[in-house]
């Protein structure tokens, strides 16, 4: 190893040594050959080859060198950028030990997390306690089990829609409680799960006080303003516990004003035929949550009750527009390709939204066929008026329309032509269990039979496994989406890809 650093430091004076030595042997040989013509000519031509060759080693040496110092200045900035990063996260990690002691231990709002299969998998004192339960007879339990029969009966359906992805708050009648359900997402888009953050502790199959009940049930301005009010602060609590910001709503601001947020995309894939046209729907994650320094999805309750969510849309379909205008056509997506973007109830019943999707489409040069608005059923069964409205004004933009959840409640598909929907999303809850329920598989059935005599193309959501996907393809089932087709990738990923 010694060798080579020696030749190293002394290979320039060597250098140098043989150009004077070669220099002088040259004018030594012109002398000595009486400065002959056709020998001047000869040995000059050598001397000016052999200085060349020096001068040009020389330069690719120095060349060599800037390289190396460009190098080292950008792994300094990597450097830099890379200890700033751990920086914040450590910064994140020195306040969590205090956050979580906070949560166990110390707040008054009752907190608990339940996964996918309903099965409480944390929870903190308040909830232990409101609960009149030790921690071995909640961890690993059924909140069905947990609560009862007929309180759990009550909460069912929030239940079914937090798994769904959607955040849910009300008055539990039974204890007069006010509780919200706020679902949280896995990286990969799918609902992990969603935490329960109760206001009172509820007392399974404990009669509540007729004052009480009446309070709960009468519509009085003031009560429902209060509770409310107090709905917020929850929230707020919970967010800034969760993230780790008092500031949470500032954050998301910040965030739609300098671009924090990436868009990821997850591919639906046609179960028969191949249509030629691909599909992706589109999901939004702000940067902490790509970076695993928060929950993903955290921030999405927080956004709904600063009336954030409109001003989020907005965000998501222009970025979307202007990624696509700056593509050229790949083997993974076209100019026929559809995008489908979830649009919120606020947004729904705001009157200025389908025109600022027709300027951003004008001005980025995009056919409206691009985009496919995607309404939950509950919200368009709440905002039946607005949502005709809506689904007017974005075709005439050329946009398309897709209903999402459908099947988790009643089936109706009265408002389906209404809408003029484009795309029919069965639920993923009704898709996960269709191969141990048959009430599930034949309402599935129905679901795509009726879709397609009507005109309507139906979509699998939440598909996980092989034997899913063989048994929609069975039932007539158009699209299927889910882990089992593809995982949701960044977006800048999809012009790489290969369909």
């Amino acid at each position: 190893m010694r060798f080579p650093s020696i030749y190293k430091k002394v290979r320039s004076v060597f250098s140098a040594v043989a150009l004077i030595v070669t220099t002088t042997l040259l004018v030594f040989m012109i002398v000595f050959t009486e400065f002959d013509v056709h020998w001047v000519t000869f040995l000059s031509g050598i001397l000016v080859a052999a200085s060349l060759s020096l001068a040009s080693r020389a330069t690719k040496a120095d060349r060599a060198v800037e390289q190396h110092v460009a190098q080292v200045h950008e792994m300094q900035e990597k450097l830099a950028q890379e200890v700033k990063r751990r920086e914040a996260a450590e910064g994140l990690m020195s306040g969590s030990s205090a956050r979580l002691q906070f949560i166990d231990n110390d707040l008054p709002t009752m907190v608990a997390f339940v996964d996918r299969d309903g099965i409480y998998r944390y929870h903190n004192r308040a909830f232990r306690e409101g609960m009149r339960l030790k921690a071995e007879q909640l961890t690993g339990a059924f909140m069905r089990d947990v609560l009862g029969g007929k309180v759990y009966g009550e909460v069912a359906a929030q239940v079914r829609k937090a798994l769904s992805g959607e955040a849910v708050r009300f008055l539990r009648a039974s204890t007069g409680s006010e509780v919200t359900y706020v679902p949280i997402f896995t990286k990969k888009g799918v609902v992990e799960g969603f935490f329960e953050v109760a206001s009172v502790a509820p007392e399974p199959g404990r009669p509540v006080p007729a004052a009480q009940t009446a309070a709960a049930a009468a519509p009085a301005a003031q009560s429902a303003e209060d509770a409310e009010a107090d709905q917020g602060l929850y929230v707020e609590t919970f967010s800034e516990a969760v993230t780790g910001r008092a500031d949470a709503s500032d954050r998301i601001i910040a965030a739609l004003e300098k671009d924090e947020f990436a868009l990821l995309c997850q591919t639906i894939a046609p179960l028969a035929t191949r249509t030629g046209i691909n599909h992706f729907e589109i999901f939004v994650r702000l940067l902490e949550e790509e970076d695993k320094l928060m929950p993903p999805g955290a921030f999405f309750p927080l956004a709904e009750k600063f009336g954030l969510l409109p001003r989020l849309d907005r965000w998501v379909v222009e970025h979307v527009l202007e990624w696509a205008s700056h593509r050229a056509p790949t083997t993974a997506w076209s100019r026929d390709s559809i995008f489908f973007i979830n649009v919120a109830r606020a947004t729904l019943c705001d009157p200025a939204f389908p025109e600022f999707v027709a300027n951003q489409l004008r001005a980025r040069d995009v056919p409206g066929k691009n985009l496919c608005f995607e309404v939950s059923d509950l919200d368009a069964a709440a905002e039946r008026v607005h949502l005709v409205r809506f689904a007017a004004e974005i075709r005439r933009h050329g946009c398309l329309l897709a209903l999402s959840g459908f099947g988790r409640e009643n089936i109706a598909f009265d408002g389906l032509r209404e809408f003029k929907a484009d795309f029919l999303k069965i639920d993923g809850m009704v898709v996960l269990g269709l191969l141990r329920n048959n009430v599930y598989l034949a309402r599935v059935a129905a679901m795509a039979r009726v879709a397609k005599t009507i005109g309507i193309r139906s979509v699998a959501q939440l598909v996980e496994s092989r034997d899913i996907i063989e048994k929609l393809r069975e039932v007539g089932v158009d699209f299927a989406q889910g882990m089992g087709i593809a995982k949701p990738i960044n977006l800048r990923e999809l012009e790489s890809r290969k369909a």
